[in-house]
């Protein structure tokens, strides 16, 4: 009789726990590498993502928002990332041109030198990259970076900082050299990075790099607190364990 009662109970929550996964969807996607210019040519720019977690990406719509270092929006490119792991860019027709790639998408709106750029999710900041000397750091879940040299691309490490390298659109990123984002400091009080704790040293640190695991940080993906086994799962664990409890004292 006692497990007859319970019955109705694990009913309820059983589809809490199948439905936990999918909240976390498409929380790994991280910003991998940027390229401002190549040949002393702007117009040659492009924005790699990198997800290495076999995501799904069910939350349309997705975007690619590019700001300034004072945080103003500069425009957007929405973007439809395919399922599963793997890379994607969005790219300038010249940037193609000059690396013999073709982008997933067209980058309509220009880089500038001190700026960053967020992966977000109907608005929600997913991951966002900072580079160069930025007043005003966006997003939660963000990296930081110096700002790279013409025919240089900041790219993320398997660490999860990021370094000045080669360009490597739609390939493994190389290894490169660290660099302080803002050498002279800014105007106002602190540090780019002040406003995220350890950005200068490993930004993210323990979050998954450039082709290895992720810890699930994301302050859009609403699971941080609960990890990846979503709220559904430990509440069905703390009623399985209760059920056990009582029919051993019975």
């Amino acid at each position: 009789m006692r497990l007859t009662r319970r019955l109705p109970l694990l009913a309820v929550f059983a589809p809490l726990a199948a439905s936990g996964p999918a909240v976390a969807s498409d929380h790994v996607m991280r910003i991998s590498e940027v390229l401002l210019s190549n040949g002393g040519d702007t117009a040659s720019q492009f924005i790699e993502l990198f997800d290495s977690n076999n995501e799904s990406f069910p939350n349309d719509p997705y975007a690619v928002a590019i700001y300034d270092a004072d945080g103003e929006p500069l425009g957007s490119v929405a973007i439809d990332p395919p399922a599963g792991t793997g890379r994607y860019i969005v790219s300038t027709a010249t940037a193609d041109d000059d690396f013999a790639f073709t982008g997933d998408d067209t980058l309509d709106v220009t880089l500038p030198t001190d700026g960053q750029v967020c992966f977000e999710r109907n608005g929600t900041k997913i991951h966002c990259l900072a580079w160069g000397c930025v007043g005003t750091p966006l997003g939660g879940n963000r990296n930081q970076g110096a700002s790279p040299g013409d025919g240089m691309s900041l790219s993320r490490q398997p660490g999860g900082d990021y370094h000045l390298t080669t360009p490597s659109p739609d390939e493994a990123n190389p290894s490169g050299v660290a660099m302080t984002p803002c050498p002279g400091g800014l105007p106002d009080a602190g540090a780019a990075g002040a406003a995220d704790a350890g950005t200068s040293a490993s930004p993210d640190a323990g979050s998954g790099g450039d082709g290895d695991g992720d810890d699930g940080e994301d302050d859009g993906c609403g699971c941080q607190a609960v990890g990846r086994h979503g709220l559904g799962t430990w509440l069905l664990l703390a009623l399985a364990a209760t059920f056990t409890a009582r029919r051993r004292r019975a």
